[in-house]
């Protein structure tokens, strides 16, 4: 009986192994493509000028995507980044992009990926009760970090409210 109590518990734990560990490997595998097709593009590349006109920046249909506004509004309130930049919103009948372009050097960049990857990080009790915590409730994830070119994230904090995000970094923009 002792045996079949340890042995149930064990068999479960095999199980789960088992299922969870193909679907992780295959979200990491999808990552990691993405992350490569970002370098790809940031080898041939060319940016625009410092001073770009937002035309340049904002084409005005970008497939399904209609531009619906153009500003310099480039503040990302949830991870608490604030920069001179711009933000365009294209939209569809499924959706909504919000796109910000920030003309910023390796050591800005840096501190953009950092505090997006401090935002995102799982948080603690004591942020909970922090009222000055910027962590965001709710499950979130992140592929990258501050050293890198790419950062993507995916955030669900109620049923309606899942996001993702990619930040890329090319040659100072």
């Amino acid at each position: 009986m002792a045996a079949l109590l340890v042995g149930i518990p064990i068999a479960g734990i095999i199980w789960l192994v088992s299922v969870l560990f193909p679907m992780i490997e295959s979200w990491s595998k999808a990552e990691f493509a993405k992350q490569r097709q970002w370098e790809e593009v940031g080898r041939f590349w060319r940016p625009p000028p410092a001073n770009a006109a937002p035309e340049l920046l904002f084409p005005g249909q970008v497939k399904d995507y209609k531009l619906m506004a153009h500003n310099l509004k480039a503040d990302i309130g949830e991870f608490d980044l604030h920069a001179d930049g711009r933000r365009a919103v294209y939209k569809a009948p499924w959706g909504t992009i919000d796109l910000f372009v920030f003309h910023a050097t390796k050591l800005e960049k840096e501190a953009f990926f950092r505090r997006v990857s401090d935002v995102l990080q799982p948080m603690k009790k004591s942020d909970h009760d922090d009222q000055n915590s910027k962590k965001i409730p709710g499950s979130t994830s992140f592929v990258g970090n501050a050293d890198g070119t790419y950062l993507s994230y995916s955030m669900a904090s109620g049923p309606t409210s899942n996001r993702r995000g990619v930040f890329w970094w090319s040659k100072n923009w």
